[in-house]
């Protein structure tokens, strides 16, 4: 829309005509992002219409965002992007190079220490050792649960967020050092397992799993095997499928948190962003 009619629309803000309003906020609730410097300009030039003007400003915001997450959703890349546009759900003004700053001091810390002589299980000691034992992340119960708690900027300000989130940045940390680290599909839990990426074990034995061992990061990264999380599962009643094991792309995970997530808005009684993520679940498989 061009700025001629924007200027008009935000002019006719002032109209007294009670009828004249409600038509002009609609309109102008249909722009897109392109239009939003002009409409927080119009707060200081209409602040008889702040209120409203920031509304819309608002909602236009959210559903630039929402369409965003839409388009990554429909065409994953980036990681690190997705968990941004979820923060600015709820952080409109955060900057997606100073988010990435912060992860990226984080793996360079890992990186700095690590070597390719480290086994695979020294290797992830010492991601465990610089996220859990230097910066102290800490998941966060589920009765405290808030939507902060799967926030990417929250859990690296405070340390503290969801056993999910937590997992997602290990697993994106993982990726950055080139480790052979996957999500897995286990029911209930947030696991990732670490692959024998050589295949010597596999060529000692064919039957044998390409799985060196399991990763739990709501657990402070604690390592464990197949044996054990079939038993954990058999005791809340499933029954061991090949499946649970294999690995699950980056979607897998991000449908969990936009699932947890839209449950915390509903808590929040807001019911704009909860439906507007229920239908960002119908986009996956």
């Amino acid at each position: 829309m061009e700025k001629k009619k924007i200027d008009h629309l935000l002019f006719l803000l002032s109209d007294p005509d009670p009828e004249v309003t409600p038509f002009i906020l609609k309109e102008l609730e249909k722009l897109d992002a392109d239009a939003l410097p002009l409409l927080e300009d119009a707060l200081f030039q209409f602040p008889d219409s702040s209120d409203q003007l920031q509304n819309i400003i608002r909602n236009i915001k959210n559903r630039s965002v929402f369409q965003r997450i839409e388009h990554w959703l429909n065409k994953p890349n980036d990681l690190m992007e997705i968990l941004f546009l979820i923060c600015q759900l709820d952080y409109p003004k955060l900057s997606f190079d100073e988010l990435k700053k912060e992860v990226d001091r984080l793996i360079r810390e890992i990186w700095l220490e690590m070597n390719d002589n480290l086994t695979a299980l020294e290797k992830v000691s010492l991601i465990n050792h610089i996220l859990f034992q230097k910066h102290q992340f800490k998941v966060m119960g589920w009765i405290s649960r808030t939507t902060d708690s799967y926030m990417l900027n929250f859990l690296l300000k405070k340390k503290v967020g969801s056993g999910l989130l937590i997992t997602i940045l290990y697993l994106y940390i993982a990726k950055e050092l080139k480790l052979e680290i996957f999500g897995i599909g286990v029911p209930e839990y947030n696991l990732l397992a670490f692959y024998d990426k050589t295949g010597i074990y596999e060529k000692i034995d064919p039957n044998r799993s390409p799985i060196l061992f399991f990763i739990n990061p709501s657990h402070e990264g604690s390592v464990t095997g197949r044996q054990e999380i079939e038993f954990l599962l058999s005791e809340k009643g499933y029954r061991p499928q090949s499946n649970y094991f294999e690995p699950v792309t980056e979607q897998y995970y991000l449908k969990k948190l936009i699932t947890e997530l839209k449950y915390c808005y509903e808590l929040d009684q807001n019911s704009i962003k909860a439906d507007s993520l229920g239908r960002l679940l119908q986009l996956f498989k």
